[in-house]
């Protein structure tokens, strides 16, 4: 689904014309609305955003200032030194293994000793933004988008005085389908929580 098609699933029952001056945030209001529902139910639509990337290493040290990380939760594999040939998998901010393998992540830089020519990173991405009203959205199809839709309904109608209002039944009736389709339960406090956080 682009953003265009997004904003217009907005506002399509809500009255907006086309013309009005909204209509020019239509693309960070696509944003706003899969930022807010992604960072709400990320821990049902997680793997959606669970990725990898190889990257090659200089002077000990691997550079993922391009990479979009949410918090430190990075795993380091494939680190094959040049001296040595077994494959070791690492996670955590800092680890070691009988001296053989240590990285620490700082900053932009995840530092390694001893060198490695490359290594593959395991992590979990934040949404990508979209730019331009064209772009797709970066939120899985199917009911993770109708809540997109539904919190973007509430951005427009806060936006422009008017009166929409999401329901705890609706908002809690969207996240148990979500968790149906991610075969996913949470903990009644967590359910509680995300309902919550999205009326």
């Amino acid at each position: 689904m682009t953003a265009l098609e997004l904003y217009a699933e907005i506002v399509e029952d809500l009255g907006v014309p086309e013309n009005d001056a909204i209509y020019r945030d239509r693309v960070a209001i696509a944003n706003r609305s899969v930022n807010v529902v992604a960072g709400r139910v990320f821990n049902i639509i997680s793997n959606h955003y669970y990725t990898t990337a190889t990257k090659s290493v200089t002077s000990s040290k691997v550079d993922i200032s391009d990479l979009n990380v949410i918090g430190n939760d990075i795993t380091v594999a494939g680190y094959m030194p040049v001296t040595m040939t077994r494959y070791q998998t690492l996670s955590g901010t800092c680890f070691s293994d009988r001296l053989y393998y240590i990285h620490t992540r700082v900053g932009n830089e995840i530092l390694l000793s001893p060198t490695a020519l490359t290594v593959t990173l395991y992590y979990y991405r934040t949404p990508t933004q979209v730019a331009g009203e064209n772009d797709n959205i970066d939120l899985p199809l199917g009911i993770a988008t109708e809540l997109a839709i539904m919190q973007g309904k509430k951005i427009v109608s806060e936006r422009l005085g008017m009166d929409y209002r999401l329901t705890e039944e609706m908002v809690r009736g969207k996240i148990n389908d979500l968790m149906t389709q991610y075969g996913v339960t949470l903990k009644k406090q967590e359910l509680d929580q995300a309902v919550q956080s999205l009326l």
